[in-house]
């Protein structure tokens, strides 16, 4: 019942979209996630216990609370310009949405061997995708199915009406889909900052084991594709910057687990970076901390940790 309660509020929204100006919907989007930190407590006592997890020191309940509140309020303006995506064939994103080191994709998509474009849940992840494929660059996206199928298949339809391909993480074919898409120099978006049923390995994010999809560092370290990040910010209620940044050069020991490991916590200290300078942007109500190695076993994640955060270079230049 829940869940065709949501399907009907979507499909409601869905209609609202299709008729409001932009600027508008997204305000409403803005509303609904306010209404949603009010009412869905679950989700609120998890979105605040991540925050006091990520910033012990950082101004105390207050400022979580804001972060939290800010977080649910930037993921419902995100979900209404999804579904603005999803029912407009030439809604105004390049005129919403600027873009910084487009220079980098190009200079890595002229290696020829494909790009692996490594994002987070952060920003609007999926105005994004939508973004780099408007600017001419073939792209496909890995992605887990919402749990209620119609509301996967809005997703997949929104991405393919501008030119996304969507590839269902753990279908038999995404292995096939995967290396065929890199042959073809295109790009392959990514995203790592969640505790999904893949293989992975433990990792720090915040100062804490945090299980985290090894696929990409596994597969550059593979194929030698390009590896670039990519965020979004929000810039105001509905504008967005785009930034780019990469090709990286991996970490390569010859020592293939080590090197899966290390790739995947560099790649991962990158994404906590972000958060960090923009905590709001980020969906702290996903319980990224919910798989811990063994009790006991802290060897074993010392060692999956990779070299210090000091040794490691920045992509800020």
């Amino acid at each position: 019942m829940i869940r065709r309660a949501i399907v009907w509020a979507v499909a409601i929204l869905q209609s609202l979209a299709s008729v409001l100006p932009w600027r508008l919907g997204v305000a409403l989007g803005g509303w609904v996630g306010w209404m949603a930190f009010a009412a869905l407590p679950g989700a609120r006592r998890r979105a605040l216990a991540h925050v006091a997890v990520a910033f012990p020191d950082g101004g105390g309940e207050t400022h979580h609370r804001a972060i939290a509140r800010r977080s649910f309020v930037n993921l419902g303006r995100s979900a209404f310009e999804v579904l603005m995506l999803s029912r407009r064939s030439h809604p105004p994103i390049e005129r919403l949405c600027a873009v910084e080191g487009e220079e980098r994709l190009k200079a890595a998509l002229a290696a020829g061997r494909g790009v692996i474009f490594l994002t987070g849940h952060f920003g609007n992840w999926e105005l994004m995708a939508a973004l780099v494929t408007r600017r001419g660059y073939p792209a496909s996206v890995v992605a887990t199915p919402v749990y209620d199928p119609r509301l996967d298949r809005l997703l997949v339809d929104a991405r393919a009406r501008h030119g996304v391909h969507t590839i269902s993480r753990g279908s038999p074919s995404a292995a096939r889909h995967l290396l065929s898409g890199l042959r073809r120099n295109a790009i392959l978006g990514m995203l790592i900052d969640q505790d999904t049923d893949v293989d992975g390995v433990f990792v720090p994010f915040f100062g804490r084991p945090a299980y985290t999809p090894s696929g990409p560092a596994a597969l550059a370290l593979k194929t030698g594709a390009a590896v670039i990040f990519g965020f979004i910010l929000r810039e105001g209620a509905s504008r967005h910057r785009l930034i780019l940044q990469g090709p990286i050069e991996l970490i390569r020991t010859g020592d293939p687990a080590r090197d899966i490991r290390e790739n995947t916590a560099r790649f991962t200290r990158e994404i906590e970076q972000w958060i960090r300078s923009h905590p709001d942007h980020w969906v702290w109500m996903h319980n990224r901390w919910k798989r811990q190695p063994p009790a006991g076993d802290r060897q074993a994640f010392a060692e999956s940790a990779g070299p210090s955060s000091a040794a490691l270079p920045s992509l800020a230049s």
